[in-house]
């Protein structure tokens, strides 16, 4: 807690979350919960979690219906730029 690095370090991860959250938000994309943290749940279709687990690791978080499923992402203290902006073109992708 010293010279607020805890609260400086879970606010780099929830910019980084939010960067995330409005790239999906643009392509259409629903959230199985809304959350202001830097975990994120959207809804994709079996397609779309395909293609983006080409390039990306997450976790297959539930089953919504037979074409969809939630995955979970968090980004943390760590998540740099570069890779947020990769997977932001990768969000991209699967419009």
């Amino acid at each position: 807690f010293k010279d607020n690095l805890y609260f400086d370090l879970a606010k780099h991860a929830n910019q980084q979350a939010d960067k995330l959250r409005e790239a999906f938000r643009k392509i259409g994309v629903s959230f199985w919960m809304e959350t202001s943290t830097n975990q994120l749940f959207p809804i994709l279709s079996n397609l779309q979690i395909e293609r983006l687990a080409q390039d990306i690791d997450f976790h297959l978080w539930r089953k919504i219906d037979h074409e969809h499923s939630a995955i979970r992402l968090i980004t943390s203290w760590a998540t740099t730029d570069k890779q947020v902006e990769e997977l932001m073109k990768n969000i991209q992708k699967l419009q």
